[in-house]
């Protein structure tokens, strides 16, 4: 009986794990035959289900300007293109765009295309900008493991420590 409950879980076992081997070679097959979304800087965009596609391409190309790959007066590639690129409909680039514009972010130039915003106070604030969105994101994400302020505090002034000392 005993040995009959081993081989059972054994072959269980081998079961799981098989299952999880299937999963992982379709989802690297995915990776290799889909490409994964790619960002105006090149790395890979995965879209997540819990904000709009447009949303985050604005997102990305913010962080693209805050961390110098998209320099001022530089060409962003045509809607065709960059939706072609990021595989989302043209309008919705079409949409980033526009909304980019209206934020003054990008400059629209008729029959020449859009280029990011020469005002150099653009980065700065738009640097500001994702630095209190993660502060919030991190500070709600805290109170929600049931942290109060002042744990939160002496628990970033502890990591702050711990990266001086690396």
């Amino acid at each position: 009986m005993f040995f009959y409950y081993c081989f059972s879980v054994r072959i269980e076992f081998q079961k799981i794990f098989l299952d999880k081997i299937i999963s992982i070679v379709y989802y690297l097959y995915s990776l290799l035959v889909f490409g994964g979304m790619t960002t105006l800087g090149g790395s890979i965009l995965d879209y997540n289900d819990r904000e709009p596609i447009y949303l985050q391409i604005i997102n990305d190309i913010k962080f693209q300007i805050t961390i110098g790959k998209l320099l001022p007066s530089e060409q962003l590639p045509t809607i065709k293109e960059q939706a072609a690129k990021m595989r989302v409909n043209p309008n919705t680039i079409a949409r980033v765009y526009a909304v980019l514009e209206q934020q003054n972010i990008i400059t629209k130039h008729k029959g020449l295309g859009c280029f990011v915003s020469t005002d150099p106070h653009i980065a700065k604030s738009l640097k500001l900008e994702l630095a209190q969105e993660n502060v919030q994101k991190f500070f709600g994400d805290m109170i929600k493991l049931n942290f109060n302020p002042d744990e939160i505090i002496s628990y970033l002034k502890a990591f702050i420590d711990s990266l001086k000392s690396d």
